[in-house]
């Protein structure tokens, strides 16, 4: 199952959107492209060029991403309070 195929969270959000909304949050924070964050977590500089093509990634890919995304480490001054609503919102295929 890709990122595309999962449904719509209770905010409406779709898991790729999620993804690329806090990939956005965590480049803005400390100042690095979304190449450089794919690289760093998937070893693939360009994987938001794919999605933003109308590609995916896997479910295992996105999850690697919540979890460096989770981490306070990875983050300048801690996890921004956007991306901790983002990292704790239930999504539609959490049973």
């Amino acid at each position: 199952m890709t990122v595309r195929e999962v449904s719509r969270n209770i905010t409406g959000m779709t898991s790729v959107n999620r993804l690329l909304r806090l990939s956005a949050i965590w480049c803005e924070t400390n100042a690095r492209s979304q190449s450089r964050l794919a690289t760093i977590v998937a070893n693939d500089g360009k994987l938001f060029d794919r999605i933003a093509a109308g590609g995916s990634c896997t479910m295992a890919t996105f999850d690697r991403f919540l979890t460096f995304f989770g981490k306070e480490e990875n983050w300048t001054g801690g996890v921004p309070a956007e991306a901790l609503t983002l990292l704790n919102a239930p999504s539609a295929d959490a049973a």
